[in-house]
């Protein structure tokens, strides 16, 4: 019998617009730089629930976003997830997620109807979401996960020094290559 292995690797990165005021029209103002994140042990569980189509089970679906602990501002390093982590620290909230897409050898988006090992999940933190919080770690739940904190099935998790969140859009880009 042959073994395989599901490996995975992912990449964070976020791009920040405020609101022109004159058009009203959304601006980047910054790109963050690539963090890399864990893939958590239960990434494998969704995927198998996938291929099983088991009954209430959905790809994934909602990126969380948590206030993880003040100390994670002055540690150097930062603590990293464990590998059997199902859930952040302290989950404020999620939001759904916006777009899954394949991309080329580039880093382009892929016409429909082709594939390749290489995903960009796009979520959308709109101006009023978590305004006034301290954001320190995220996540990507599918599976059965709901709005509900703690819901669901985690693929992945980053963990960051303290990002207050004002009065902005930020595109939350997470790239997933499967090796």
């Amino acid at each position: 019998m042959n073994s395989f292995n599901l490996r995975m690797k992912g990449e964070y990165w976020d791009e920040i617009y405020e609101m022109c005021p004159i058009t009203k029209e959304p601006v980047l103002v910054r790109v963050t730089e690539k963090i890399t994140n864990t893939i958590v042990d239960s990434s494998k569980q969704l995927v198998a629930s996938l291929l099983a189509q088991e009954t209430g089970m959905s790809t994934v679906t909602y990126h969380a976003f948590g206030v993880g602990d003040a100390a994670w501002d002055t540690a150097n390093p930062i603590p990293s997830p464990a590998a059997s982590a199902t859930q952040l620290v302290s989950e404020l909230g999620r939001v759904p997620i916006n777009s899954i897409v394949f991309l080329d050898g580039s880093g382009d988006v892929l016409p429909a109807g082709q594939r390749s090992l290489v995903l960009r999940i796009k979520t959308i933190v709109d101006y009023n979401d978590f305004n006034g919080q301290t954001i320190r770690e995220h996540a990507l739940f599918g599976g059965n996960a709901t709005t509900t904190v703690n819901s669901g099935i985690m693929l992945n998790t980053l963990r960051t020094v303290g990002q207050f969140k004002g009065n902005t859009r930020v595109v939350k880009l997470v790239k997933l290559t499967i090796l």
